[in-house]
């Protein structure tokens, strides 16, 4: 029995796409997440389409007729539409072969059906039609929607995780946004095929990673729950205040980055640098973060904490560095207004200068200076 989807008239951008395919006979999907979440009532979502026309030849028509800019990435059967509006993938229908395990796929054109099978899980594996004369319905060849609306996480196939261990990842990550439970056999291939994730490039994993714990705690409980910690080089969360609070105190809307550093905290920061291949700044910031923790002087902790994003912030608060909740929530504010120039202007040069401005932020910090006047009379004061 055919089954139509509404789609909200919020994304009427489909509905253009679907007729000028239609016009010169070209048949247009919604595929994968975005179709899995019009089903759940979101009404913003990314704009994933697929065809058995070939890539190049779609996504140059739909670039033509919406005036945007189209990218081709012929290895992969894939385009990129950048217009006004935003960004819009368009992929030929294809199937893919993995080499070894855990490598990138090496793909050809395929039908619709096939397309859909070589997907993660069942509910990322259904496609709406854009086509004038059925748009919105839905194709769905292996149950997603049934499975999405039972709250269940099936894969597609038992060598789905050999071949991509990132799918793994993927799972829990779906598992903690939505709260859904994984399907019995497929929770065992993750207890059964978890080993794969040793084998990942450092930038998957750490692209992966970095999307399942913007889930915050649920995800890493799922972690602990699969006994997949070890293999992605952490260790179990130790924390003087709850994460939960810390996140909340710093409005971190992506925590990945605070939990990376907690997950990562008792590892060499060397592992950590390879397994992630971790930015310069963020091995930096990882490395103040952990001194910090070691300080005792008030006055050293509050120097020390100057210019530290919101999430190594939040992770002195979890790891229970003893300053007032007030200086936690007032840091990013906390500014001294005398610039180093005036400074000079006022007869000191060199290390002066620095150690002058340090002097000015504590005080700030502990409420001796509050305005710019107040700046200036303490520098005054050391001329004397």
């Amino acid at each position: 029995m055919k089954m139509f989807i509404r789609i909200p008239s919020s994304l009427e951008i489909l509905k253009r796409i679907g007729a000028i395919g239609g016009k010169r006979g070209i048949r247009i999907y919604l595929v994968g997440g975005p179709v899995r979440d019009i089903i759940l009532g979101k009404t913003s979502i990314d704009l994933d389409l697929v065809s058995e026309t070939p890539a190049q030849q779609v996504a140059s028509i739909l670039a033509d007729e919406l005036k945007g800019k189209v990218t081709f990435f012929p290895e992969f059967l894939t385009a990129r539409i950048e217009w006004e509006e935003g960004t819009i993938d368009v992929a030929t229908a294809r199937r893919e072969y993995y080499p070894v395990p855990a490598a990138l796929p090496e793909v050809i054109p395929a039908t619709m059906r096939e397309d859909l099978k070589r997907r993660d899980f069942t509910i990322n594996a259904m496609a709406l039609s854009l086509h004038p004369d059925n748009f919105g319905e839905l194709f769905d060849p292996f149950g997603g929607y049934e499975d999405l609306k039972e709250g269940v996480i099936r894969f597609l196939h038992p060598k789905g995780f050999v071949d991509d261990p990132t799918r793994i990842l993927r799972g829990l990550r779906f598992s903690a946004r939505f709260g859904f439970r994984f399907e019995e056999t497929t929770e065992r291939h993750i207890k059964k095929d978890r080993d794969g994730l040793l084998l990942i490039s450092g930038e998957r994993r750490r692209k992966e990673v970095r999307l399942l714990l913007r889930e915050g705690l649920p995800a890493i409980r799922l972690l602990e729950k699969y006994e997949l910690l070890p293999l992605l080089g952490f260790s179990s969360l130790h924390c003087i205040n709850p994460p939960e609070d810390a996140q909340k105190l710093f409005s971190l809307s992506d925590p990945w980055f605070f939990y990376f550093i907690l997950l990562t905290w008792e590892k060499e920061i060397s592992l950590v640098e390879r397994l992630y291949c971790l930015r310069k700044e963020e091995r930096e910031e990882i490395i103040k973060t952990r001194k910090i923790v070691e300080l005792e002087d008030e006055k050293e902790i509050v120097l020390s904490m100057r210019g530290l994003s919101p999430a190594a912030l939040a992770t002195l608060y979890a790891k229970g560095v003893t300053l007032s909740l007030d200086f936690f929530k007032k840091i990013d504010t906390l500014k001294v207004e005398t610039s180093g120039g005036e400074i000079v202007q006022k007869g000191f040069q060199g290390r002066e200068i620095g150690r002058i401005l340090e002097e000015l932020f504590y005080l700030r910090f502990k409420g001796i200076v509050r305005t710019k006047e107040d700046e200036e009379r303490w520098i005054e004061r050391l001329k004397k």
